[in-house]
């Protein structure tokens, strides 16, 4: 298998004009081709600075001609997950003509795209690589050849992982965040960086609120990697 990495710029991509134009990013969290109808169905996750330029971004993406369907299906603050239905561009039409299949969910900002890409062979992989020059400006963040022992344990340990996922899914948006600015100002180092009174005032709450968001988050964290290893340790990958 050749698993590809594109950052790649597509003016006829309505997810990458929708980010440049509203300043947002936006994540494929699933993505399934309807080959009776050569539509591409997508859940997308939309994240800004604010909840209006959440809306404006959405409003921009759903007036454009490649769109067929937006359906918002939540939205928080600034974030939402909509329900999507686009044509295809020009080059997802070139990887599928080379049987090539998205590996993980691409990655939109500022007007680029994270794409990560697998095919069967590296005739395959190099024939796309062609077709997507000719139309589009990239650049090949990484090019690697997955050996079948690689592709055997990434299969293995599937439930291993969803285990980690789902501990990170269980959080609150309020714990996550604790968490993720704990960890980014330091706190979690030897020694810490910063500490509980601090990173409480900076969200507007008491370190004592702001420690019980953390816990709560890190014993969710703590319970996934736990399972997550009892999984490897079943599968013999421990």
């Amino acid at each position: 298998m050749i698993s590809l990495t594109l950052d790649i710029q597509q003016a006829d991509c309505p997810y990458i004009r929708a980010s440049d134009d509203c300043d947002v990013t936006m994540t494929g969290l699933y993505s399934d081709f309807v080959e009776s109808k050569g539509k591409l169905k997508t859940r997308m996750f939309v994240d800004g600075t604010d909840g209006a330029r959440v809306e404006r971004a959405l409003d921009a993406f759903e007036s454009y001609d490649s769109v067929n369907l937006c359906h918002l299906i939540s939205k928080w603050d600034d974030t939402a997950v909509v329900k999507n239905c686009t044509d295809p561009t020009r080059g997802m039409e070139a990887v599928r003509r080379h049987e090539g299949y998205l590996t993980a969910p691409f990655e939109v900002d500022d007007g680029h795209k994270k794409w990560y890409l697998g095919f069967d062979t590296s005739d395959q992989a190099d024939a796309a690589l062609t077709e997507l020059d000719d139309a589009y400006d990239f650049d090949i963040d990484s090019h690697e050849v997955v050996t079948r022992e690689e592709y055997i344990d990434v299969i293995q340990n599937v439930s291993a992982a969803n285990a980690l996922f789902d501990s990170i899914r269980n959080m609150t948006e309020t714990e996550y965040r604790a968490f993720r600015r704990a960890f980014e100002a330091g706190y979690f180092e030897t020694p810490r960086r910063a500490d509980l009174q601090e990173l409480g005032a900076e969200a507007g709450i008491s370190g004592t609120g702001f420690s019980k968001n953390l816990r709560r988050a890190s014993d969710k964290l703590a319970a996934g990697v736990v399972e997550a290893a009892e999984s490897l340790d079943e599968d013999g990958g421990g």
